[in-house]
């Protein structure tokens, strides 16, 4: 049994995502049996992908004004404020290094620093924002980069989708709770004062190639982050 530092309510329930070559036909699990839940049931009137030049990158599913919106993985609050185009905007954020968002909502019903569990009710919809009609535009990212969130969840049936593969690679450290993880070779975790260019120079690649296995757009690092190495 694998165990990690979590930041959401009880046991360890963690979202994970595999490192595969094809990352958008993978798919999203919480460890716990029913630990992923559909934000919202409706029609999605917007999918992910490019609008001509520009990326949409979330997924816009019609609802009703003050219909509930919920957690889709078990999580910490990070933003929980008006933020420009989404408006009203709700981001968690999940262990290996995985965020949602939800917003254009009515109402934040949570706050920063909150400790939510999945199927909780963090929001209202709404259209506050750059939203012509009430919908729930809703991410999903990891490592920063957008998932196709219809990969992970059928909106239409309020479900999440069944297939589940498994991600058991995990470093060995001591978090807060001084809770031991099993140990791979070949990821690390982030800690106070690593750079890739550190990190690089001391497992024998480069800084491109560790960028390209963790799909990542820029060299920013952030405390906890797990890193595929080799």
């Amino acid at each position: 049994m694998v165990y990690v530092c979590d930041v959401s309510k009880g046991t360890s329930n963690v979202p994970q995502i595999p490192e595969t070559n094809n990352q958008e036909n993978t798919s999203i699990a919480d460890s716990a049996a029913s630990g992923q839940f559909s934000p919202v049931k409706g029609k999605v009137i917007s999918p992910f992908g490019y609008r001509g030049r520009h990326k949409h990158t979330g997924t816009d599913i019609k609802l009703q004004k003050g219909d509930t919106v919920r957690a889709a993985f078990s999580g910490l609050v990070t933003k929980a404020a008006p933020y420009s185009g989404y408006g009203n905007l709700v981001i968690l954020e999940h262990t290996n290094n995985i965020e949602t968002y939800y917003s254009h909502l009515s109402k934040c019903i949570v706050q920063e620093k909150d400790s939510v569990v999945a199927g909780e009710v963090i929001g209202l919809g709404g259209h506050s924002g750059r939203a012509t009609t009430n919908h729930l535009h809703f991410e999903i990212r990891f490592n920063h980069v957008p998932k196709n969130p219809e990969n992970y969840f059928d909106f239409n049936t309020n479900t999440a989708k069944e297939t589940v593969l498994a991600y058991t690679p995990v470093i060995k450290t001591v978090c807060e709770q001084n809770t031991e993880v099993n140990v791979s070779n070949d990821f690390i975790i982030i800690q106070k004062g690593d750079t890739l260019y550190a990190l690089a120079k001391r497992y024998g690649t480069t800084v491109k190639q560790i960028q390209e296995l963790n799909n990542m757009e820029n060299s920013n690092l952030k405390i906890g982050m797990k890193l595929k190495i080799k």
